[in-house]
């Protein structure tokens, strides 16, 4: 998927998922892929995921809740929380 401007939501998807977008939140919920997410100038929130997340974002707080994977975030000005990562864990924060 891919945004200029605005929320996406993503929820109960199969396979991975990728998704590119500015200026907007990204959530995604329930998905047993793996995750992967650009955003700029919007926060990003991932829920139950089944694989491996990789986020590089900017500007708003990054939530990461239930990995079954590695978890590698890329974060500039941006907090960022991660909780019940089965994996590896590498976060940068500039």
């Amino acid at each position: 998927l891919r945004s200029t401007s605005g929320a996406i939501q993503v929820r109960n998807v199969a396979g991975p998922v990728r998704i590119e977008n500015s200026y907007g939140e990204v959530r995604v919920e329930d998905a047993p892929g793996g995750v992967e997410v650009r955003n700029t100038s919007g926060g990003v929130t991932l829920d139950r995921i089944g694989a491996h997340a990789v986020i590089e974002s900017s500007y708003d707080a990054v939530r990461v809740n239930t990995l079954d994977g590695d978890l590698r975030v890329t974060a500039k000005s941006a907090a960022v929380k991660a909780d019940g990562v089965s994996g590896a864990a590498a976060v940068t924060t500039s």
